[in-house]
């Protein structure tokens, strides 16, 4: 945890607990990644060489359950092996947005957590983006934990913009 006082350290540490509790198939991995803060990003992301990636001011703003939210996604995309999936693909981003939607429902129904209270709120939720897009997608859907990445992938590729989506949004941020 690269870069962190003890009370970010806290935090951290007790986000990482509580992922572990809630999915401990996650806890290898939990236990082998680093944790570094950057200002090259907006919000986080994860290598495939198992380092996290945090915006300090994004950080700042997050409650350790939705820090827990944030670890939990990013350790499924190293668990999905998402970055290993989305090499020779014509459009690796559209993969990894792909997976933010299966990831984020996975994430959502495992917890059975209402979202409104969560970082999911803002984040790549399937029902929200069907209610916008669906008449471009032209077929029956179904929850987007139901799909393979790479139906997944068919799917998003019929929505004109949709490889320039992002899984979260800054609270700062105006909408």
């Amino acid at each position: 945890m690269a870069g962190t006082n003890e009370a970010m350290n806290n935090r951290l540490k007790t986000a990482l607990t509580f992922v572990c509790a809630e999915h401990p198939y996650l806890c290898g991995l939990a236990s082998e990644v680093e944790i570094w803060f950057t200002e090259r990003i907006d919000t986080a992301a994860v290598t495939a060489s198992g380092r996290i990636l945090l915006a300090p001011d994004f950080f700042k703003a997050l409650s350790v359950p939705d820090i827990a939210i944030i670890f939990t996604h990013e350790l499924l995309h190293l668990f999905r092996r998402t970055h290993e999936r989305s090499e020779g693909a014509p459009d690796p981003a559209l993969v990894n947005i792909a997976d933010d939607f299966i990831i984020n429902d996975i994430i959502s129904r495992s917890l059975d957590c209402e979202r409104n209270g969560t970082i999911l709120k803002d984040g790549l939720i399937w029902e929200k983006f069907l209610h916008v897009f669906k008449d471009s997608i032209k077929q029956p859907v179904r929850p987007a934990h139901t799909y393979s990445l790479e139906e997944m992938v068919v799917l998003l590729q019929k929505i004109p913009g949709a490889n320039t989506m992002r899984p979260w949004k800054r609270r700062d941020s105006a909408e």
